[in-house]
Parts: C-alpha cells; sequence; structure tokens
C-alpha cells in the first residue's frame, strides 16, 4: 500500500499532539556523519500499560538509564472524535450491468 508524503506528515503531527511520540535521546545517532544523521523519536508507552514495570526499570538501570515514572509517561490524550459520514444510511448508487468483456477489459485481462 502506497500513501502521500503529506499523510504520513500529518500522522506524525497528529500523534505528537497526543503524546505518543517525542523527540528521543540524539545521542544514540552521534555515530553517523552529520549530514546523515536520523532524528530519534521515542515511542511514548503510557506508565500504566506495563504489567512489569520493576523488571523494565532494573533493565534500564543496568544500561545507566533513568528509571520510567508516571510523571515521564503520562495517559495518552484520548483521541479526537471522528466527523460523521456525510452518506450515512443513504443507499450506495448501483453500478450499470456491464459485459463480460468489458469487465475483463476493466481488470486489464484482454
Amino acid at each position: 500500500m502506497k500513501i502521500s508524503e503529506e499523510t504520513v506528515k500529518r500522522c506524525w503531527r497528529n500523534m505528537a499532539k497526543r503524546g505518543l511520540i517525542a523527540r528521543g535521546d540524539q545521542n544514540h545517532v552521534r555515530h553517523h556523519r552529520a549530514d546523515r544523521r536520523p532524528v530519534v523519536f521515542d515511542l511514548r508507552i503510557p506508565y500504566d500499560w506495563f504489567s512489569n514495570i520493576d523488571r523494565i526499570n532494573t533493565e534500564r538501570g543496568r544500561y545507566d538509564r533513568l528509571p520510567l515514572t508516571r510523571a515521564d509517561r503520562p495517559p495518552i490524550a484520548p483521541a479526537p472524535a471522528k466527523p460523521a459520514r456525510t452518506d450515512k444510511g443513504k443507499a450506495r448508487p448501483k453500478k450499470p450491468a456491464s459485459t463480460p468483456d468489458q469487465e475483463a477489459m476493466e481488470r486489464g485481462n484482454l
């Protein structure tokens, strides 16, 4: 599936607004040349979603990283309500009947 660059940008903006992603520690990519260095993002999983927070914080300590806290990982803002479809409840227009040859042409089989 292909999507446009604008769709990707819009999705990133929406995720950032809700607090799902944030800029991460850019030191992780300092070994790359400056002109080829990617931007590091963190996936902001809320504190309450971790079922084994003690094990995770122990593991983070092994790598000299700060433990996760509720202040660091607040709950995610609720998703905005989707607008109602304008055609909700309306019947779809029927396609005109086509011959088998026309259908094959549309699919590119002839």
